[in-house]
């Protein structure tokens, strides 16, 4: 089956102006920048940290969807909820970043959780080494998932669970779900992409 002509002109202006916004973006970003070190060095401070906040922005929005491209893809029967990308604590006291996304089937959902940096990396490592400390924790177990070391807990009576994985040395995967089966959230938990996680620094 052949595309139409006027499909085609559709597709190309679609990569065009996505193309032309992530340009422009990584403009913005510079002019941005440019300005508010001569802003800075002219003594009009306010002005300079105005136009610092604006890059930062757009600098968050652009790692944002890099890191929200590294959740599960939906699987055929559910849908796609909720996502959101934000650091782990507003004030900045506890520190890490959170990536989260939703996906719902009937009355069940499933939550897909990337933590960033953050001090629970500490302490999912140990438990994971630990196989007492994971009983001690609502009855956890310790499996094999994509061939890394997941934290699994899931009660049958209310069809509820969770499952931890460490992606990599500074990044924790996380899966919630409730009313699902314990096979969907290891599904969803297999489908994290960590080979590129890996590559975060």
């Amino acid at each position: 089956m052949y595309l139409s002509f006027k499909n085609i002109i559709t597709i190309w202006i679609i990569l065009i102006v996505s193309t032309s916004f992530l340009i422009a973006q990584s403009g913005n970003v510079k002019t941005l920048t440019d300005k508010a070190v001569k802003e800075y060095q002219n003594g009009d401070y306010s002005a300079a940290i105005k136009d610092l906040e604006q890059a930062l922005e757009i600098m968050k929005q652009k790692q944002g969807k890099e890191l929200n491209s590294l959740l599960p893809q939906t699987l055929p029967g559910w849908t796609r909820g909720e996502s959101s990308s934000k650091p782990m604590d507003p004030r900045g006291i506890v520190g890490g970043h959170v990536v989260e996304q939703t996906y719902n089937k009937g009355n069940g959902f499933i939550t897909a959780t990337l933590i960033l940096e953050a001090p629970m990396v500490k302490d999912v490592k140990q438990t994971l080494n630990s196989p007492q400390l994971a009983q001690n924790r609502n009855d956890a177990k310790i499996e094999l998932i994509s061939n890394k070391k997941a934290l699994v807990r899931y009660q049958d009576d209310q069809r509820e669970g969770e499952i931890s994985m460490l992606a990599n040395s500074t990044t924790v995967a996380v899966v919630y779900g409730k009313n699902v089966t314990l096979r969907e959230l290891k599904n969803y938990a297999k489908l994290f992409k960590f080979s590129k996680i890996s590559k975060i620094k």
